[in-house]
């Protein structure tokens, strides 16, 4: 759809579950700016207009739909659940944090703390230095050496703004890596229309080289 990837999956489920995956993240970066998709994940599901002053949750838990972020060593994952009556705002939601969000400074410094707070649990973590080290000697790619590197990301997190977040997002979040999952008991031709008329139509770019 516009050149995005979209899988349908029925189900006589009366709830309704869309997705959105990019194919990025630890694996993707460097020493200099590990941690980016960590930030980048925190930022992007709250990178909605419609949330305004509130945090997405706040928002979304009022309209009565779940949502949450993650980010691993190559995917990043936004979901939203809820009813079927509330298809096109979590279609709006989705389609807009992955495609179009709304990058501020106000946004990155409050998500940029939240970040700084879970890299800290990870560091009290029994097993972090483990981790740390397995990663260092088991990875030929910098960017999942440094992927459990907690001190090396408290370093970079200082100097990451929304200037150059933007930057790499508009340099590594493409068509090309970005998929849409829409699952449940829902009305595909409706959703077809949503996402045309929310995702931008874009010439496929670049495929992303993981080869390495």
């Amino acid at each position: 759809i516009n050149n995005y990837k979209v899988v349908f999956i029925k189900s006589n489920s009366r709830l309704l579950s869309i997705q959105s995956y990019i194919f990025n993240g630890f694996i993707r970066e460097t020493k200099d700016n590990v941690g980016v998709n960590h930030l980048l994940e925190h930022v992007l599901a709250n990178a909605y207009k419609k949330c305004k002053k509130l945090n997405c949750f706040e928002y979304l838990t009022q309209l009565g739909i779940e949502f949450n972020a993650s980010t691993s060593d190559n995917i990043l994952n936004y979901y939203t659940f809820g009813l079927n009556s509330d298809v096109d705002k979590m279609l709006d939601y989705i389609t807009n944090i992955t495609v179009a969000p709304k990058f501020n400074n106000k946004l990155v410094n409050r998500e940029k703390q939240a970040v700084h707070n879970e890299v800290l649990a990870w560091m009290d973590n029994a097993r972090y230095k483990l981790h740390n080290r397995v990663s260092k000697l088991f990875y030929s790619l910098e960017g999942l050496q440094y992927s459990h590197d907690a001190e090396q990301q408290i370093k970079n997190l200082k100097k990451f703004n929304s200037k150059n977040l933007e930057e790499y997002y508009a340099n590594n979040y493409n068509n090309n890596n970005t998929l849409f999952v829409v699952s449940g008991n829902y009305d595909k031709r409706k959703i077809i229309e949503g996402l045309k008329s929310r995702l931008p139509y874009k010439p496929k770019q670049e495929k992303i080289d993981y080869t390495n």
